[in-house]
């Protein structure tokens, strides 16, 4: 069994970090009143460049550090469950993110918290503070 590259997770976890404080930011304090119309705009210049990178590290390995789960792969998960339902046209894009959710989700815990009912699908956000909370 092929062990987790402790390099290659800290960068995981350091891009992991780049893109969820610039999602947060863009979700919780864009300005309301543009928020409809430059939004998307918002989360391409953003978002969008980080989540290549991530893309690229991931590369084509089943989890995010190597073929075995490790720490990095829970953050990236929820982010890429995040990102799925805000912009799922563009999560799509990344080939090496979408099929490390698709093996997480296979991850027979992982799989059997989800169906269970402690797990909550929504929201990402809260809804009294954020633009887009994935209601």
């Amino acid at each position: 069994m092929e062990s987790v590259d402790p390099v290659r997770a800290a960068q995981v976890i350091g891009v992991f970090r780049d893109i969820f404080d610039n999602f947060t930011r863009f979700v919780i304090f864009a300005d309301k009143s543009t928020y409809a119309t430059e939004g998307k705009k918002g989360f391409q210049e953003k978002v969008v460049p980080h989540l290549k990178k991530l893309d690229f590290i991931v590369g084509g390995s089943t989890y995010a550090a190597g073929n075995t789960v490790s720490f990095a792969d829970f953050p990236v998960y929820e982010l890429e469950d995040t990102l799925r339902a805000f912009d799922e046209e563009t999560f799509n894009q990344y080939p090496n993110l979408k099929k490390h959710f698709e093996a997480f989700s296979e991850v027979p815990q992982i799989k059997a918290y989800r169906a269970s009912d402690r797990f909550l699908a929504k929201p990402f956000f809260p809804p009294h503070v954020a633009n887009w909370s994935g209601l």
